[in-house]
């Protein structure tokens, strides 16, 4: 093995042990994303709902 695949397989090794915390970074993301959307909606509704039947 010569020294380019050798920096090859460590680079791909490197990469290979991020990538789980990669993965939970974009799911934190997600769920975040997921989070303020279904907020928004809720209190759309709730604007709606106000809108419609005055308090």
């Amino acid at each position: 093995m010569d020294l380019t695949q050798a920096g090859l397989h460590l680079q791909q090794h490197q990469e290979a042990s991020t990538e789980p915390q990669k993965e939970a970074q974009l799911q934190d993301r997600d769920q975040l994303l997921l989070d303020t959307q279904l907020t928004a909606q809720r209190s759309w509704k709730l604007q709606a709902l106000k809108a419609v039947k005055p308090e």
